[in-house]
């Protein structure tokens, strides 16, 4: 009788301990995933920091340096007027990408927004109203 209340008691400690077990290792498992999850979100959120801190002072230094050297070209060729010159097309390529953004039509289709239409040259000459000053009769 006393082995088959030891067998009993043995039994059902061997299977309350292989639970146990059984349970923490799953727990562990889950516990590892959620931990190589954090893992991978705080690796790639430190790797996108690095690139912002890296790519916005090049991107600062690579629109100055061609702002600076269309300058420098404009005031070579043109003198001082070059000056005028540089600021109006730095003034117009902050206009097109300000003003690039799409609005959608009616019909859907997405059309730019702030660019004015290039005339048509293939209307020929713009004609002179007869009473202009050098108008030939």
């Amino acid at each position: 009788m006393i082995a088959f209340v030891s067998f009993v008691a043995l039994s059902c400690a061997f299977i309350v301990i292989a639970t146990a077990e059984l349970t923490l290792g799953v727990l562990l498992r889950i516990i590892n995933r959620v931990t190589l999850m954090l893992f991978a979100v705080f690796f790639l959120a430190f790797l996108l920091a690095i690139l912002v801190v890296i790519c916005i002072p090049l991107t600062v230094m690579v629109i100055s340096t061609y702002l600076f050297a269309r300058f420098t070209v404009l005031v070579r060729t043109e003198g001082r007027a070059g000056i005028s010159e540089w600021a109006t097309e730095t003034k117009g390529h902050f206009a097109r990408a300000v003003g690039s953004k799409l609005k959608t039509d009616t019909n859907g289709s997405a059309t730019s927004v702030g660019k004015n239409p290039k005339p048509n040259d293939d209307a020929g000459p713009t004609p002179v109203p007869p009473n202009a000053p050098n108008a030939q009769h």
